[in-house]
């Protein structure tokens, strides 16, 4: 998991930062259990059914004007969901019975 050091990656135009704002480095190894992941995005269809059950907010979508009209758009509902906050999209998966993925998992599925 991680990234070697960018001068490792040929990336010369980007200097390296071992700081902690560079989360991602250095490069190590993590063992992970078995873990399910969807492999589908969330529509704003099913986004809109969790906050028409009260589970979710609308909070992220009252700064983002263009995701504001994607809930209620219906050209929009088979379209994947964006500018949700972090805490919005939480309670959608619990609403859902399931869980974000951890940073390793996430690394992992993208892989």
């Amino acid at each position: 998991m991680g990234h070697a050091p960018l001068s490792m990656v040929a990336l010369a135009d980007v200097s390296y930062n071992p700081s902690p704002a560079n989360d991602w480095a250095p490069e190590h190894q993590v063992i992970l259990g078995e873990f399910c992941i969807d492999s589908h995005e969330v529509t704003w269809g099913r986004y809109r059914a969790c906050v028409e059950a009260g589970i979710c907010t609308r909070t992220g979508l009252s700064v983002f004007h263009s995701t504001k009209v994607a809930l209620f758009d219906p050209e929009q509902q088979n379209r994947p969901a964006n500018n949700i906050f972090h805490n919005e999209a939480e309670n959608f998966c619990l609403w859902d019975g399931k869980r974000l993925p951890t940073e390793a998992e996430w690394e992992r599925a993208a892989r």
